[in-house]
């Protein structure tokens, strides 16, 4: 097995043969090479604006080159598990680029000229050093993929809902106490994961979000979920909520502006019909024309459906 200066004096090798080679590549991969810093040279030869992958994970980087502006045609980049407190105003010059990994590093801020990513899909910002959502976010206009977790996130813009091409949105592991209305201006959103933060109660905006799939809720300090979120028009198919680990009453009365979980396994049986072959389904008809099915899962996850059309 290679030593930490085994491995670190192959990468710098294989830098150094990159560049003598003068041969295009597409891709280089230094993942794991115990790197301290590269060379300021490393992207300036012009055969290696070819390159559309670049692997520099899990290495001891604690700035990144200018030069690296110069890979016209990269569209991904992994700089994540590094020490990087800053990055470089030339990555705006990344125009090609669709994935950008920058977890596990020391950020605080980004350039502004970030902004001019416009073809970015994917950012992965998880285990820095945030205390706000930077600026550059709110103008990436195809970006589908956002993973802000373990950060020190205390609450959201409202301008989160300006963000509307995303469909999956990580906020694991901070310190998110209300979510903004706006959050249900992001139609797009299929999954949405708030598992550890300090959330005591969510926006009813939720329930406009239609193309939610999954909304993960754990270990937070939930005492009651908005209706809209369970009940109402807007849910017309399959949706998983997990919501184990908070102090959740179980289900008290059905009312217009939320469902309080008291102990509603008590007064909602009595408006409910056991139906064979599930597990704890119940049928409620706690409002006129509205009839939805709720599996009560025993590690408090909870799947919710449409009921099927009535047979014709």
């Amino acid at each position: 097995m290679s030593t930490p200066d085994e491995k670190r004096a192959a990468g710098l090798a294989k830098i150094a043969r990159v560049i003598a080679l003068g041969k295009r590549i597409s891709d280089l991969d230094l993942y794991q090479s115990w790197l301290y810093h590269l060379p300021a040279s490393v992207f300036r030869a012009d055969h290696l604006s070819s390159l559309r992958d670049v692997d520099l994970g899990f290495n001891h980087l604690y700035t990144i080159p200018n030069s690296i502006g110069r890979l016209s045609s990269l569209e991904n980049l992994n700089l994540s598990t590094n020490t990087l407190t800053t990055l470089p105003n030339s990555i705006g010059r990344l125009t090609s680029l669709r994935a950008l990994f920058l977890d596990s590093n020391r950020l605080i801020r980004f350039p502004a000229s970030m902004k001019h990513l416009s073809l970015l899909t994917t950012l992965c910002l998880y285990g820095n050093r945030l205390s706000a959502l930077p600026a550059f976010i709110y103008h990436l206009p195809v970006l589908e993929e956002l993973d802000l977790g373990g950060n020190q996130l205390t609450m959201l813009s409202p301008s989160i809902g300006l963000i509307s091409s995303l469909t999956h949105l990580v906020l694991i592991n901070n310190y998110l106490t209300p979510l903004p209305t706006s959050i249900g201006c992001l139609s797009r959103l299929k999954s949405l994961w708030l598992r550890a933060n300090e959330l005591t109660t969510l926006p009813s905006s939720i329930g406009c979000l239609f193309a939610l799939r999954e909304l993960y809720l754990p270990d937070n300090k939930l005492i009651a979920l908005p209706a809209s979120v369970v009940v109402g028009d807007a849910i017309n198919s399959r949706r998983k909520i997990v919501i184990r680990g908070n102090p959740l009453l179980a289900a008290r009365e059905w009312d217009d502006n939320e469902l309080s979980a008291t102990s509603a396994a008590a007064s909602a049986t009595k408006r409910c019909r056991r139906r064979e072959g599930r597990r704890s389904m119940f049928e409620f008809k706690p409002r006129p024309l509205i009839d939805i099915a709720m599996d009560f899962v025993w590690n408090n996850m909870v799947v919710i459906q449409s009921p099927p059309p009535p047979p014709q």
